[in-house]
């Protein structure tokens, strides 16, 4: 999942100019706290020995939220590094926003002054709230802390709201048969389809999709988003497809067995095995695009050897040498897209400076100095690179470009052609615009009377030849359209390099979101009971505590069997299939609701649903869950996706998800965006177990799944984003009539997901302290 934002750019609490690097970015922090970083943090942090020390001087709700602003400061405050401080001090009134979903409504740091060598006074204003309406109460902490930084390389605090990599994220093998499977996702630029396994899409699929998978490629039928793309970092094979125009493929290798329509805009294949130094020193490998600087090439043509003059057009993984093949191997990856390469790379040398800007570690121990490191990349063999067009494959191409090129397809339009290695091409009606060599060309079809030839235009750095004995051709022989010079010396057109699927996954724990949920299912000793969480009802009286309130569902009382017959109108209490006694059994869960509350609901086993009825809510499963046919109109929406009026404004509404009965909560990111809806309201189902989804209509909220996802019946439609194995990895084979995942259109906001980063440690050589050293209640 992608993260939010990583710093706050409105400049509050700037440390000094000459501060840079990740200081800097933690100075910027300071400000714009996620909000999910702070909750993660204080979650954590409230186990602790001194929280528990504060909290038993909160007698209320609004105080309780108060201390946890108080605490979250001061997790923060700890991890700051030693030279960041400097630039703090004297600075006054400088608010911190991000705290809301602690349910803190203000918090102001008033001073910060320096008490001796290294060490800091903070004084600040926490202020917490509880309740809505008539019923808001707030409390307002002055605490002052006692700092004394660290010093070291910060580490990232793991942020708890992002964007997914994709609209539809698949960590398995996948299987796409649906005759219908679509991922609509046309007004953003980033793939809609990302696979960690191998995707294969069958001769029944006659669906649209795009996007990237790490393993092999096959495609029989079906056909490609509009001006959409397929990439491998492994083989792409096209069996048959009907290309639409602008369609994009990129991979190790590439084979066209059939497919037609296009013409394609362009497909590349391959990339240069290099060794990666750092400052001179040969630390580890990569694949990588580019060319060969012509000073520092070794060996004949076709040039494989040499320094590489890297390219902007695709992500780079990076692994250093150390520790590779075992638990300490450490990757990087290096999104040069994002850096300026006229001016980070040397053209002479191929030098490259300031990757450290661009740069994200993605496993192993903490390494630091290849961050700061000037880069450069020794070619030592090719990776892949191989490109094979059948005759079967009545596809027009603008860009072709790879290692060994072989065009078996007559009557074929070829706008650029770039062939590093060679190029081999089997008929006459072959017409090339543009031509690039590394090494030979061979025109199959040519004959020495210099009847026969391809039309094509441009130079190579190897030899011609031409007829089905592949003479060679002498310098004297030109065959009219033939226009191709050879033996062109110090020349290579290069190679594209590899493109990097983005599948990381965060691992799903259900219990994670407990006390986020507004209504809990689950057992003691046993016997099934409801606790209800942050609900009201319409006329201010509340039936769920923010500690919890509990409803036993096998004997409650009057009161109780009042409430839970107007959340879920249970039916006959005695026996009935649809009430409330009926919703467990032996671990599992069975929901055939005549009715819900809208809210997040929250299980901890298993879950059937079996409901023609809509539902408003968020299911957050413990397991796995079957969405079941249940006749009517299947429509779960979550939260977000349905709308203030119907969350908000009923005989019932949850007060975590609603700042009023007629608006949403905001939140505000380390960015300073502002966003509408808890993260959690964007979500329609979050499982750590897999989906079996029967003929359910529409589900409007995003889907993350631990396990595997199964669609039958009619087709699914999916309004949100859909995240498959987040925490194994899984078989899915999408069959039937398929299914529709679709992204909306407020999707910067809709789109964020209550799903928290790892982060990274700090890696202090000295540590810190960060205490509370007195405090009050104004």
């Amino acid at each position: 999942m992608r993260n939010a934002g990583e710093g706050n750019k409105r400049g509050n609490f700037s440390a000094p100019r000459q501060q840079r690097g990740i200081a800097t970015l933690l100075v910027v922090l300071m400000v714009g706290l996620a909000v999910s970083v702070t909750v993660a943090a204080t979650i954590y942090a409230l186990r602790g020995t001194q929280s528990q020390q504060l909290t038993t001087h909160s007698a209320t709700a609004a105080q309780a939220a108060a201390w946890r602003g108080v605490e979250a400061l001061r997790l923060y405050l700890l991890a700051v590094e030693k030279p960041v401080w400097p630039g703090w001090v004297g600075n006054t009134q400088k608010p911190v926003s991000g705290l809301e979903a602690l349910g803190v409504s203000k918090a102001v740091v008033t001073a910060v002054e320096a008490t001796g060598a290294n060490q800091y006074r903070v004084i600040a204003e926490v202020t917490g709230q509880a309740g809505v309406g008539s019923g808001l109460t707030t409390a307002t902490v002055e605490v002052v802390y006692d700092v004394v930084p660290g010093n070291g390389m910060p580490g990232v605090p793991p942020v708890c709201h992002s964007m997914p990599n994709a609209p539809v994220v698949f960590n398995g093998d996948v299987k796409l048969d649906g005759e219908g499977t679509q991922v609509v996702d046309d007004k953003y630029d980033y793939e809609n389809i990302v696979v960690s396994g191998k995707l294969t899409i069958g001769a029944g699929g006659r669906g649209k999709v795009s996007g990237c998978a790490k393993g092999a490629i096959t495609v029989t039928g079906g056909d490609i988003a509009d001006n959409g793309h397929l990439h491998s970092e492994s083989q792409l094979v096209i069996g048959g497809m009907s290309f639409p125009a602008g369609a994009r493929l990129w991979a190790r290798e590439i084979t066209f067995n059939g497919g037609s329509g296009g013409p394609l805009a362009r497909a590349w294949a391959g990339a240069y095995d290099t060794v990666v130094y750092a400052n001179g020193v040969a630390v580890g490998e990569a694949r990588v695009g580019g060319s060969l600087i012509p000073s520092t090439v070794s060996g004949g043509v076709p040039w494989t050897q040499g320094t590489v003059l890297p390219t902007a057009l695709a992500r780079v993984k990076v692994t250093l040498t150390q520790g590779k093949g075992t638990p300490d191997e450490v990757n990087f990856l290096l999104n040069l897209p994002a850096l300026d390469m006229t001016k980070a790379v040397d053209a002479a040398t191929g030098e490259l400076r300031g990757a450290g800007a661009v740069m994200e570690q993605l496993s192993g121990p903490e390494e630091t100095a290849f961050r700061t490191a000037v880069l450069s990349f020794r070619a030592r063999a090719i990776h892949g690179g191989g490109f094979t067009q059948g005759s079967g494959a009545t596809t027009d191409i603008v860009d072709a470009w790879g290692w060994s090129l072989g065009l078996g397809s007559d009557n074929r339009r070829y706008d650029r052609v770039r062939a590093a290695g060679s190029l081999a091409i089997q008929h006459r009606g072959v017409r090339i615009g543009e031509f690039a060599g590394g090494g030979e060309i061979w025109a199959q079809s040519g004959n020495d009377a210099g009847a026969g030839f391809p039309a094509v235009a441009g130079r190579t750095a190897g030899y011609r030849y031409f007829g089905g004995s592949k003479q060679l051709m002498n310098e004297a022989m030109q065959p009219t359209g033939f226009e191709v010079q050879g033996s062109q010396g110090n020349f290579s057109p290069g190679l594209p390099g590899l493109p990097y699927c983005d599948v990381r996954t965060n691992y799903i724990d259900a219990d994670v979101y407990r006390d986020q949920s507004n209504y809990i299912f689950d057992a003691n000793g046993g016997k099934p009971q409801l606790t209800i969480r942050n609900v009201t009802r319409a006329d201010g009286v509340v039936i769920g505590a923010a500690s919890g309130t509990v409803y036993p569902l096998t004997n409650p009382d009057a009161a109780q069997l009042k409430v839970l017959e107007d959340l879920f109108a249970c039916g006959s209490w005695e026996g009935a299939d649809k009430g409330c006694r009926a919703m467990y059994n032996n671990g599992r869960w069975n929901l055939q609701p005549q009715k819900t509350p809208p809210g997040i609901f929250w299980f901890d086993g298993p879950l059937e649903v079996r409901s023609a009825n809509p539902i408003v809510g968020t299911l957050i499963v413990r397991g796995n869950l079957g969405l079941s046919d249940g006749g009517g109109y299947k429509l779960l929406e979550a939260p977000n996706f349905a709308g203030v009026a119907k969350v908000c404004s009923g005989a019932y509404y949850p007060t975590n998800l609603c700042a009023s009965r007629t608006a949403f909560v905001t939140w505000e990111d380390a960015d300073g965006v502002v966003y509408t809806g808890a993260a959690i309201g964007n979500a329609a189902v979050i499982a750590s177990g897999g989906l079996n989804a029967q003929s359910w209509t529409s589900i409007r909220g995003s889907v993350v799944l631990g396990k595997k996802i199964t669609v039958g019946g009619a087709k699914v439609n999916i309004e949100g984003s859909l995240s498959v194995g987040n925490n194994e990895f899984s078989q899915i084979d999408i069959g039937a009539t398929g299914m529709k995942v679709e992204t909306p259109q407020d999707w910067k906001n809709l789109g964020q997901l209550p799903v928290c980063s790892k982060g990274s440690q700090s890696l202090p050589t000295t540590p810190g302290t960060a205490a509370v050293q007195w405090s009050r209640y104004l």
